[in-house]
This record gives structure tokens, C-alpha cells and sequence, in this order.
């Protein structure tokens, strides 16, 4: 069953918990897998773009420190910005065309930022915050229906962070890392947020047996050189076996549910930034961060919005009993599950733009209520 009526989905509410929406019976639990090559993968756009975040052990993103203070859209974008069009896939579903050159550049601090808009100027903003190994196109199935619904929409490629669009609060919603990136950005700019909608979020939580090297022991230092060395190499040789096209598409299908969705456009999409000659280097640098990461327990305490957990309940990733832990910690989460892998608002865009829209629907009108 691929896409399901609105009919069959029901809410429900646990003891101290907020609501709980399913689309679907929840999938097995699983433990999370994490493979050299899908963490290659997992790179490979933000690669292209020169990250100046960092990754800490497994797959995960210390941001505090790497988030700077939000900036400002150029009022004047470069002449070489191309109109964003839409088409029609073969399902009949509407989506954004792939554009190999991409959309719109911001400069910010000396760096070259891609990023798509799209929307009435007088629309309630969204920020779509995409994850690891995509980019802006990733949202190419809900961008038209949050546009049509009214909203202004922004989707950039992850540089780090550091931007804002223009004045008043705004909605982030992001997927796997973009996730953690949104809750990070919310809970250290919180006058600027308004809502953070988390699908199959990511992030390290709070492990009191992690072990951090001491910087004053020889022992754990000299570990850390070899280790260096050792990780530099096998990154660099994952790097170039996981950038084959076939590669990608065999890592598409583990995390998705619905196989025809995985299109030509969406595998180039993750292909075409692997060519830049920083990727490689920059995969090691995200593989090598240093430090404790923050953590999503960390980040709930400091969030003060409300938050969405819209999860594909297909995920053999991050599994539905993260999004159970992530309300647990942040009790009137409103968490929502899709017939979707890790990547729902691309895998089941029907559903996922439908609970998407409906909970912004409630957050547009708690936000009237107060004003």
C-alpha cells in the first residue's frame, strides 16, 4: 500500500506524551546500521560545498560551535539564478525539475551558498533543511505543495549553517542531519524560530560510557594519530567505490520503501557534487571530528517551540523508536508516522506533505491567537 487514504490514519495520546498520528503499522524495530559506504554517501554533497560543520562519532554533528550568527538573503541575487520549473513524474505526481546548475547563489562570507526559493514574498516562511549525501532537490515533491498551500519556501545546501530568510519567524523542517541542524539552529536562535518539524531527525544522545581521548595522555594521543592515518586512508578509498552511480542507487534502496521513486534525476543529484575535488577531503574532516557532540538531549532542553516528529516508520536507519525517545524528552512533541524509509518527504511525499501541511496549519493558528 503506497500511498494511503487520510481515513486510516488515527491519533492517539500516551500517558504524559503528545500525540502520536500513524499512517500505518509500525515497522519492526531494527537495529541501526551503519555501513563505510552508506557513510560515504552520506557526505558526499556537503563535500562539494566545502562544510565548515563537524561530524562527531557515528554519523553524527556537533553544531553549537560551528553555527555561527545567522546572517541576511542578498537583496540582489546573481544574474546567473535560474527560474525553478516544475514537471509531472510518472506516477502524475508534481515535482521540481532537476536543474544540473542549480538554482540561486548567496554569498556569505566568502563562500558560495546554493539555495532554491519559491512562494509569495507575504507567505509564512519554511526552511527546508535537507541531510546527509542530498541537497535542495531533495525537496522536490513538496516545495509545490507548500507553495501552493500559501507558504514562502527556502531550501539551501548545507555550508555549515549561517542563514535567515528576512524578517519575522520561520518554520525549519529537516531530514536526517538537516534535522539536527534545524533543532540546533532552534535552540540557539529561538527569537527567530517559530516551529522545528523533525523528519527521521538525527543525532548523537546523551551516552555517559562515551570515552573522549585525554588530551594529556600519550597513550590516547598516539591512538589518535594512528587512528588518523588509518581513517584517512579507508575514507578516501570509501569515498571513491561509494561515488559510483550504481553504488548510490544500491544504498537508495536499503533506506527507501517506495523503489520508484529512486529516479536518474535524484541519483545525478547526488552524484554531480562528488566531482568537486574537496569532496573526498572534506567526507575525512566530517569523519574526524574531535570533541563531545551535542546532544539531542541537550538541544530539547533548550527548545521552546513547537515540534513535529514526522517519521518513516520503513527506516532501517534511524528507527521509529527514536522518535518514542525524542517525545519522551520533549513530551508535547506531535509525532506523526508515513508508510516512508529514512527519507519520507521524498519516499511518500503524498502523506508526508499532507501531516506536514495539517500540523503547520495548527502552528499558523497558535501563532494568530498570540499576536
Amino acid at each position: 500500500m503506497r500511498h494511503l487514504n487520510h481515513r486510516f490514519c488515527h491519533a492517539r495520546a500516551g500517558p504524559s506524551m503528545g500525540p502520536v498520528r500513524r499512517c500505518v503499522p509500525p515497522a519492526p524495530r531494527t537495529s541501526l546500521r551503519v555501513q563505510s559506504d552508506v557513510a560515504t554517501l552520506s557526505m558526499m554533497h556537503e563535500g562539494s560545498r566545502e562544510i565548515v560543520s563537524q561530524a562527531a562519532a557515528n554519523e553524527q554533528v556537533a553544531l553549537s560551535d560551528a553555527a555561527p550568527e545567522l546572517g541576511s538573503w542578498l537583496e540582489t541575487p546573481p544574474p546567473s539564478n535560474q527560474g525553478m520549473e516544475y514537471e509531472v513524474d510518472s506516477r502524475g505526481l508534481r515535482r521540481v525539475k532537476f536543474a544540473p546548475n542549480g538554482w540561486k547563489y548567496w554569498n556569505w562570507e566568502g563562500k558560495r551558498i546554493h539555495y532554491t526559493e519559491a512562494g509569495p514574498e507575504d507567505g509564512p516562511k519554511v526552511v527546508l533543511v535537507h541531510g546527509y549525501g542530498a541537497s535542495a532537490y531533495h525537496w522536490r515533491y513538496n516545495i509545490p505543495a507548500l507553495v501552493d498551500a500559501g507558504y514562502k519556501v527556502y531550501a539551501p545546501d548545507l555550508l555549515g549553517f549561517g542563514f535567515i530568510v528576512g524578517s519575522g519567524p520561520v518554520v525549519l523542517a529537516g531530514n536526517s542531519l538537516g534535522g539536527y541542524v534545524s533543532l540546533a539552529t532552534a535552540a540557539s536562535y529561538p527569537e527567530q524560530i517559530s516551529a522545528v518539524a523533525l523528519l527521521n531527525g538525527a543525532g548523537p544522545f546523551d551516552n555517559p560510557d562515551r570515552k573522549i581521548p585525554d588530551p594529556d595522555n600519550w597513550k590516547d594521543q598516539l591512538g589518535v594519530k594512528v587512528n588518523l592515518a588509518v581513517k584517512r586512508f579507508t575514507c578516501w578509498f570509501g569515498f571513491i567505490q561509494a561515488k559510483q552511480p550504481g553504488r548510490i542507487k544500491q544504498v537508495l534502496e536499503l533506506v527507501y520503501f517506495n523503489k520508484d521513486v529512486i529516479d536518474d534525476d535524484l541519483v545525478d543529484s547526488i552524484i554531480l557534487p562528488t566531482n568537486d575535488p574537496q569532496a573526498s577531503e572534506v567526507f575525512f574532516r566530517i569523519n574526524n571530528f574531535k570533541g563531545p557532540p551535542v546532544t539531542v538531549n541537550t538541544l530539547l532542553s533548550k527548545l521552546k517551540v513547537p515540534l513535529l516528529l514526522l517519521w518513516g516508520d520503513k527506516d532501517p536507519w534511524i528507527v521509529p523508536s527514536t522518535g518514542y525517545n525524542i517525545q519522551k524528552l520533549y513530551p508535547s512533541a506531535d509525532l506523526r508516522f508515513v508508510s516512508a524509509g529514512h527519507c519520507p518527504h521524498d519516499d511518500n511525499s503524498e502523506d508526508s506533505n499532507r501531516e506536514l501541511l495539517e500540523w503547520m496549519s495548527t502552528v499558523d493558528s497558535s501563532m494568530s491567537s498570540t499576536d
